[in-house]
């Protein structure tokens, strides 16, 4: 097991420098449990007031993290973070839909949906975005929203390759897709 970056100020150095603590974890080193012990500047580190030992191995992420009552903090920051991106993926089209830009107008044109029906996509997206915001909290329903969006991102795909689209035309509804698939990733193996 990979041990963490042991010092004497570690826990200043997170605050201070977060940009090390994302390099230690890019190169796979584990970090300890939060939250660690903070100490002024000047206090003398001993391996009794710190949970940072050079002899102690790190508990890794992973299936235990249950018994140690949840997420970590990097799990968490990646949940919000990957929620707040299928959020806006949500949102964003849904907005233009119901404002009837021409970009909008001329996607359901060239689908050959009438621009009534084509504008009522924008419910079904915006309710994945609210569900997923409410995921934060109620993790089935950010789940449960998730599977939605997918579902109405699988049709929108089949629909751009029916009408024989390049991926550049696809390029949004894969995308959505891939941010939808991280999500549902994180969500469930959380």
């Amino acid at each position: 097991m990979l041990r963490a970056p042991v010092h004497e100020n570690f826990e200043l150095a997170v605050l201070i420098r977060p940009d090390r603590v994302i390099a230690e974890v890019a190169a796979g080193r584990r970090l300890p449990e939060m939250p660690w012990p903070i100490r002024p500047p000047g206090a003398q580190s001993t391996a009794a007031a710190t949970s940072i030992r050079p002899d102690h191995d790190v508990p890794a992420i992973g299936p235990d993290r249950a018994a140690r009552g949840g997420r970590s903090r990097l799990e968490a920051a990646m949940f919000v973070a990957i929620s707040i991106l299928l959020i806006l993926a949500c949102a964003v089209p849904a907005g233009a839909k119901l404002a009837g830009a021409p970009a909008v107008r001329e996607s359901a044109d060239h689908f050959g949906i009438p621009w009534s029906r084509y504008r009522l996509i924008s419910v079904p997206e915006l309710a994945a975005a609210a569900g997923v915001l409410a995921g934060l909290w109620l993790h089935p329903l950010g789940v449960a929203a998730a599977c939605g969006m997918a579902v109405l991102l699988i049709a929108a795909i089949v629909m751009h390759g029916r009408a024989r689209d390049d991926v550049k035309a696809m390029a949004p509804a894969l995308i959505s897709a891939v941010i939808t698939a991280a999500y549902l990733i994180i969500a469930l193996t959380g």
